[in-house]
């Protein structure tokens, strides 16, 4: 699955699962810019990259809820590597579960800023220049959750996570006629760091473990890929058998 010459943007990339894409990608010979909000964060998983793989990588900070920042990110990418043709909108954080009644409207907006309006301030900046190349992979993050409703997960979450789940299909389908595929992929149990206190445990699922980060990035690399080219729309599972369809 050879991208030499292919740039991407993979947002939330610092650490976790987005520095574990960003790194399948540049193992695969892809140029990869490191979009993160914490720019000292990004700087040095650009530089960690680069000098582990040899790879053309760029960090940029970017508050992704915010709209003039993504088109600014995505500018600054497109002088540094000339296009972008992959996409991953990995950019999301978890709230606290807790009574339905007692989250404010600023919980929501907050969780829908970053995990779904970033979603979309990305796509909307960089879908003229797939439309007009007539190729490119978008691929975002959804969540078992918008599927369970959240069980180990707030419900702003869930909903967040619905709502990439279903721009996603509609995405796929306006973008398909331009060669540009549209899919997402919905992990379950994840240990990153921003999961860790969140309770999940190996019997949770029917593998008996819990999922990596490199789990995820390998799927992924598959949807980056050519060998992709004739998948679109789908909300690709991985977690280890917690939710079967």
């Amino acid at each position: 699955m050879a991208l030499m010459s292919k740039a991407a943007i993979v947002t939330g990339a610092a650490q976790g699962i987005g520095k574990a894409i960003a790194a399948r990608l540049v193992k695969d010979g892809m140029r990869v810019a490191i979009v993160d909000i914490n720019q000292e964060a990004a700087v040095a998983a650009a530089e960690e990259l680069a000098g582990q793989y040899g790879a053309d990588t760029m960090a940029v900070q970017c508050d992704v809820s915010q709209e003039e920042q993504v088109n600014i990110a995505v500018q600054k990418v497109l002088e540094r590597f000339g296009t972008v043709d992959v996409l991953v909108n990995n950019a999301g954080i978890l709230s606290l579960k807790k009574p339905f009644v007692e989250y404010t409207k600023a919980d929501w907006d907050k969780i829908f800023g970053i995990n779904f309006m970033g979603d979309v301030f990305f796509c909307k900046a960089l879908i003229p220049t797939m439309k007009e190349k007539k190729s490119g992979r978008i691929i975002n993050m959804a969540s078992q959750s918008a599927e369970t409703g959240g069980l180990a997960a707030s419900p702003i979450y869930a909903a967040s996570k619905a709502a990439v789940w279903c721009m996603t299909k509609s995405l796929a389908g306006e973008m398909g006629p331009y060669q540009v595929t549209v899919n997402a992929v919905a992990p379950g149990y994840i240990m990153t760091e921003m999961t860790r206190n969140a309770g999940y445990r190996d019997d949770m699922v029917p593998m008996k473990r819990l999922g990596t980060p490199e789990d995820v990035a390998d799927v992924v690399g598959f949807l980056a890929s050519e060998d992709s080219r004739y998948v679109t729309g789908m909300i690709v599972d991985i977690n280890g058998g917690t939710v079967m369809r």
